[in-house]
């Protein structure tokens, strides 16, 4: 038996279960290639196609429904199938079965058996299922970092996304992902690097990420840069966030600003977080966005921090004062609810 297959547990009780199970997963395979109209379904009048109501559609429901013991047999036609469309949805469900199982070795399997492939728009795809899956990873790092180097910029940049998800030879991957900030011009691989900085980085990325994060204007650049440095050293980068808060116009970045600012100075940011409230309440936005738990909107951070100063600084409970009796109708459905519950004078 290959030694790519045996290290990892098959669990099969019976020749009979196991063809069966084989035969199962190769329909399911051949299912989910098939773009035809599913039986029993019909499309609208005018509609000549409809993803939905596929063949396919139906079977991808389906893997959801598979157990662990599958992955012996999706091991096999990994290793073993010559046609690529079969093999990508034997490396796609896979990934989906590790994911519900939390099963990083058959990532890791995964990995390996990528390093192997020549197409790149297989290995690119395929790496990005990996990403998605998003478990924590130790082993074949060396073949992620080679991924990264690519000069495909699918297999590179998700590559450089997986190296966020190891917990182990971290200063490797920060190595890797300093050299790449220092080198590299490209936005997605910068925003990408950025973002892996955030679970990766320590001191010996600050600096690089400043540099980018001060030459860069691009939004998702900047936000994840100044993200990975708010994760890293927050409270000793006050200085360079109000810095920035002056020089950029980008109103998400300086959003992103306005949290960890809040989050992290003394009173010394009164000055520019009052002028931040007072421009943020300057006219009637349209947007109502819905925050995850413990998220806030930035006028609420605003607000929060604020709220901790108003005995030293009289120009808060007159900010608080012009929002509750002429400011109520520019907030939208959140900040209302916040300030209503939190906000009096």
């Amino acid at each position: 038996m290959n030694d790519k297959i045996s290290n990892f547990y098959p669990i099969v009780t019976s020749n009979f279960s196991y063809n069966k199970m084989k035969e199962d997963i190769n329909q399911l395979i051949t299912d989910l290639l098939n773009d035809s109209l599913a039986p029993g379904e019909t499309l609208e009048p005018g509609i000549r196609y409809d993803s939905s109501k596929t063949v396919a559609a139906k079977a991808r429901n389906r893997i959801s429904q598979l157990d662990l013991e599958c992955a012996h047999e999706l091991k096999e036609i990994i290793i073993n199938e010559k046609n690529r469309d079969r093999k990508n949805e034997a490396y796609t469900i896979l990934s989906r079965i590790a994911e519900k199982h939390n099963e990083a070795e058959l990532i890791h399997f995964l990995i390996e058996c990528l390093s192997s492939e020549k197409n790149k728009s297989f290995i690119g795809l395929n790496l990005s299922g990996i990403y998605f899956a998003g478990l924590r990873l130790k082993a074949h790092v060396g073949i992620i970092l080679d991924f990264a180097q690519s000069k495909n910029s699918h297999i590179r940049h998700s590559a450089i996304q997986i190296l966020a998800l190891y917990d182990s030879d971290s200063e490797k991957i920060e190595d890797f992902l300093v050299e790449m900030l220092n080198n590299s011009k490209d936005e997605y691989d910068l925003l990408y690097t950025n973002s892996s900085l955030i679970s990766q980085g320590t001191q010996k990325s600050i600096e690089p990420l400043k540099r980018v994060v001060r030459e860069s204007n691009k939004q998702d650049v900047l936000s994840t840069g100044i993200c990975a440095l708010g994760k890293i050293d927050g409270t000793n980068q006050v200085d360079f966030f109000l810095e920035m808060m002056k020089e950029k116009k980008n109103t998400f970045v300086k959003s992103i600003l306005t949290e960890f600012i809040c989050k992290h100075a003394n009173s010394g940011a009164i000055d520019i977080i009052v002028d931040r409230v007072k421009k943020i309440l300057s006219r009637k936005r349209s947007t109502n966005i819905h925050y995850g738990e413990g998220q806030h909107p930035e006028l609420v951070h605003a607000l929060m921090y604020l709220n901790q100063f108003e005995d030293e600084d009289a120009r808060i409970p007159k900010l608080k004062k012009w929002i509750l009796e002429k400011k109520m109708d520019f907030l939208d459905e959140t900040e209302s609810n916040w300030v209503n519950e939190n906000l009096k004078i």
